[in-house]
């Protein structure tokens, strides 16, 4: 290990700092300070472990660097004469190129004002000068790993939207297959294939009978695009050896693509005076644990993926496909149900507290939204809102979260910027729900005195009016480091006493419900 390396690494226990997470990274810090000996402490803090610096003295120039090269963090002085710390990241949030760019200003201005303005215009945290390394590089090492998060989840929920997506064009498909199934006159077989045909955008899809000895085909439908196109008679039973490169799967017993047929052997290709083939993909049906029919497609203008052979899987027979997509539907329930829990377990290792009191509160809301009667899918969504409510409160002081006195105005004004960062946060996060606005509006109120927004009514979504409720019950009922907790009769009064005002009627009668009628009680912490 180099001397370098070796500093690094003692820097970065000191500072609490994951000496993989930085020494292996890429990320580009771009630093903005008018002060030479500022901005060359900072960069040289950071460069000791491992990140890529561009410094820049000028904030203007530095503003164009960030619209071309778009790095991964900025960190930004607030003082500077040529254009504000401010200013800059006001322009840096209204271009789109730039507007997810995390931003923590540097600064050695101590007003709690000027740290709420900066929360305001975007910023995401505030390093106070004089710079001391090992804060430095945990607020920075937490910003970049909060980001990369957020990207992977925005990434990962946008797959599983999409595969979701898919999941229901078939199972569209499928339900017309049951129809016509169920005695429209129409083959459902050739519907299948057409459905093959058009989801994969190929030239040609087939489906044939396996025999119970595994040992022959018989060719059963064959449906192009073209209708030009031949192949080989319906009807024809023929010995697996002598199948060409269609059958493949069934040799192999898995799924096959071959997305360049050239150069495969003679006997894989379609015989002479048949339709050329020089994309395949074919997959096996399986019954009690042998093969009983091939399905295939051919000649799609780009490669084949999993994907298209989920979709070709599905359709070789309409019961296994419903299955298949209760399956997969459940699979992307539990994926983004873990995903959720990740992010939740993000904020617990900062603030127990503050993890502990989302639970409840989403369990407490969905409790509500059953007794309101509210569908299952909006009450899926509460629930995914409401297990990271708080999200945004990974940016706030822990010595204000914690405070145990009462908050003054200013410190109650940094806090009421957790809505927005939260939002900003998930916003990209592609959710079949609206967990983004659930998280933007949890503090909002029927009359208009909420926050952040301030919106009022029916601007507001159901699952926030029912947060709402569920927020105050929770949080008059629970410690507080400036006060105990209050009962529960308490807390129902309050929201008995703000209904039709500042919380939803329904909502607080089904609350209340809850609890008095239903001997309802909140989970421990």
């Amino acid at each position: 290990m180099s001397s370098n390396s070796g500093m690094a690494d003692m820097v970065l226990r000191k500072a609490g700092v994951s000496a993989e997470l930085l020494v292996n990274t890429q990320d580009e810090i771009l630093v903005v300070d008018d002060t030479v000996d500022s901005l060359r402490l900072l960069t040289e803090m950071l460069r000791q472990v491992g990140y890529q610096v561009r410094p820049a003295v000028k904030p203007r120039m530095a503003l164009e660097y960030a619209f071309s090269e778009l790095p991964k963090l900025i960190l930004l002085d607030v003082k500077m004469p040529e254009m504000g710390g401010f200013e800059f990241c006001r322009r840096l949030k209204e271009d789109p190129r730039t507007a997810d760019i995390p931003v923590i200003f540097v600064s050695a201005l101590q007003d709690l004002r000027d740290r709420v303005r900066g929360f305001k215009v975007g910023g995401v945290d505030y390093i106070a000068k004089p710079l001391q390394q090992e804060e430095v590089l945990a607020r920075v090492s937490r910003t970049l790993e909060l980001e990369r998060m957020r990207q992977q989840l925005t990434e990962m929920v946008a797959e599983k939207t999409h595969e979701l997506v898919l999941d229901e064009q078939r199972f569209e498909a499928l339900y017309e297959l049951t129809q016509i199934r169920d005695g429209s006159g129409r083959d459902p077989v050739a519907f299948a294939m057409e459905s093959a045909l058009s989801m994969t955008k190929s030239e040609i899809a087939y489906l044939h009978f396996v025999s119970e000895d595994q040992q022959y085909v018989d060719f059963y439908h064959w449906s192009f695009s073209n209708s030009e196109q031949t192949a080989p008679n319906t009807g024809t039973r023929c010995l697996l050896e002598e199948v060409a490169i269609w059958a493949e799967c069934l040799r192999q017993g898995k799924l096959v693509i071959y997305n360049d047929c050239s150069g495969k052997e003679e006997k894989y290709r379609m015989p002479d005076g048949y339709f050329p083939c020089y994309r395949h993909m074919s997959v096996p049906i399986y019954e009690q644990g042998k093969v009983v029919a091939i399905i295939g497609v051919g000649n799609k203008r780009v490669p084949y993926d999993e994907a298209d052979a989920r979709q070709i899987a599905l359709f070789g027979n309409g019961a296994w496909s419903i299955i298949q997509k209760q399956r997969s539907a459940d699979q992307l329930h539990t994926a983004l149900i873990q995903t959720v829990k990740s992010i939740a377990n993000t904020v617990e290792q900062r603030d127990p507290y503050t993890a502990g009191h989302q639970r409840r509160v989403a369990e407490l809301a969905c409790a509500i939204a059953e007794e309101m009667e509210i569908d299952a899918n909006t009450i899926e969504g509460l629930r995914m809102g409401g297990m990271i409510h708080d999200i945004g409160k990974v940016h706030i002081p822990a010595e204000i979260l914690n405070c145990p006195r009462k908050l003054s105005k200013l410190e109650y004004e940094l806090i009421k910027t957790h809505p927005k960062v939260g939002y900003d946060i998930i916003r990209d996060a592609n959710f079949p729900w609206p967990v983004a606005d659930i998280i933007y509006q949890h503090h909002e109120r029927l009359d208009g005195s909420g926050y952040p927004q301030g919106v009022a009514g029916d601007a507001i979504c159901i699952e926030a009016r029912i947060l709402a409720v569920a927020d105050v019950v929770e949080a008059m009922a629970t410690h507080r480091p400036y006060r105990p907790a209050l009962s529960i009769s308490a807390a129902l009064e309050e929201i008995e006493c703000g209904s039709s005002i500042k919380y939803d009627s329904k909502v607080v009668t089904a609350c209340q419900r809850l609890f008095r009628e239903k001997r309802y009680q909140l989970s421990p912490l």
